[in-house]
């Protein structure tokens, strides 16, 4: 295909359009008049970046735009209120925008086989999130901000650089599984290793770290 029609936002009663390997490099403005979209499925194209007008799809509750080129998303995107779930592995991002935290909705994130160094502290303002894969990226330490993520269940660090770990992780109530493997973890916070002892985790993985007996 390679590219959209200028028009497509004349399909104002669109729910949910699937776009997937058609070598796509951009998207047309018109897209941000489809007031009723609720999944967008972009992966697979040729993105370098994505265009602001996303944001402005209000009713969007799934957005795919795995296995592209991007190298970052638009701080706009913070207008997908609605949005529960995102897919944006295999990709380039070397940071994420500041208002990602304004993603209030957002229950499942999917950030695996990229290129971040580290993530906003407005990452620990996603007080819906439940799941969250951000292995192997390139990240160091992680914001003492993350302990505000009261309802996640699951969370994947595997195959960072990762050498220090908040106390604030050990407040994370709702946390059942937390993958470390291939990181640079020397100790674990007292707080963890109390949370392990009480049983209130079901599963920490460190497999593979330096962390001291």
């Amino acid at each position: 295909m390679g590219t959209l029609p200028v028009n497509i936002g004349h399909l104002s009663k669109l729910v949910s359009l699937e776009l997937r390997e058609n070598h796509l490099m951009s998207l047309p403005e018109s897209l941000g008049q489809l007031k009723y979209l609720e999944r967008l499925d972009i992966g697979c194209n040729e993105f370098e970046n994505i265009s602001p007008v996303v944001g402005g799809l209000q009713s969007l509750e799934e957005l795919w735009i795995d296995m592209n080129s991007l190298i970052s998303l638009p701080e706009e995107m913070s207008g997908l209120k609605k949005c529960s779930f995102i897919e944006v592995s295999d990709n380039r991002l070397m940071d994420l925008p500041h208002s990602i935290g304004l993603l209030s909705s957002l229950t499942d994130l999917y950030l695996q086989n990229n290129l971040l160094t580290q993530l906003p502290v407005s990452f620990g303002y996603l007080k819906s999130l439940k799941v969250c894969n951000v292995s192997s990226n390139r990240l160091m330490f992680l914001p003492e901000s993350i302990g505000g993520l009261q309802s996640l269940t699951e969370f994947n660090l595997s195959q960072n650089h990762i050498n220090y770990i908040p106390s604030s992780v050990g407040g994370m109530k709702c946390l059942s599984l937390l993958n470390f493997d291939e990181n640079r973890l020397e100790h674990l916070p007292k707080e963890l290793v109390y949370k392990q002892n009480q049983h209130t985790f079901t599963d920490i993985s460190c497999i593979n770290n330096t962390i001291n007996k």
